[in-house]
């Protein structure tokens, strides 16, 4: 080796030496192995993968379309300038308004519209009721002495009427009375013919009749 040649070379000349300390360069760590981080565990199996995807899009369609409901149910509300400074009608003081302005034209119409219409009625000539004209009530009247049935009412003094005396009736079609007797003493035609109790006659306008005494005329007539 050439250290060797060169100490012989020196111990041969005289010239002294010192044999220098080997020097070892540095030894560089161990690289340390990165402990292994744990990862959560798979699940390997696809089906329940494909299950939770399919909840999710169902769920995601349901809000959608919740949202579009509720956006169409909802109508934009326009106020202009002018009507934001109006006061405020509530709807039911809108349609009261009219309904009440309305009331007294609809009633001069019904009014108006009677008036055109004749009415069937009878007329006291003579007796107790002379010079009334009486309306027949759901197109009958009842003359009698019980308030309790009767429409035309005498009173109880007048022991010759009975409590249902006779029954006017109007035919509309006809356009003709109709009288009949329930009572004990009779109702006579302007002839004197006594009625039979029970059986309808049939008065044209302007025919008369009377009750038990010829003082108590009736007229039945379209007024």
């Amino acid at each position: 080796a050439q250290i060797d040649y060169l100490t012989d070379v020196l111990i041969s000349r005289g010239i002294p030496y010192k044999i220098a300390e080997v020097i070892q360069p540095p030894v560089a760590p161990e690289p340390v192995a990165p402990e292994p981080v744990a990862t959560p565990p798979v699940n390997e199996s696809p089906g329940v993968n494909f299950l939770y995807i399919g909840l999710g899009a169902v769920a995601l369609m349901l809000i959608v379309l919740a949202v579009v409901i509720t956006g169409r149910g909802k109508k934009p509300v326009v106020v202009s300038a002018a009507s934001a400074a109006a006061p405020r009608v509530l709807p039911a003081q809108a349609q009261s308004a009219p309904a009440t302005m309305a009331k007294p034209e609809a009633a001069a119409a019904v009014t108006q519209a009677r008036r055109l219409q004749p009415r069937p009625v009878i007329k006291g000539i003579s007796g107790q009721f002379a010079g009334q004209t009486l309306e027949l009530v759901r197109g009958q009247l009842i003359i009698g002495r019980d308030p309790k049935v009767a429409q035309v009412v005498y009173p109880q003094s007048s022991e010759d009427i009975s409590r249902k005396h006779c029954t006017v009736r109007f035919d509309e079609e006809s356009k003709k009375f109709m009288l009949e007797d329930s009572s004990s003493n009779g109702t006579f035609l302007a002839s004197n013919q006594k009625l039979e109790p029970g059986k309808p006659y049939f008065l044209n306008p302007g025919d008369r009749f009377y009750v038990a005494d010829p003082k108590e005329i009736f007229e039945v007539k379209l007024d």
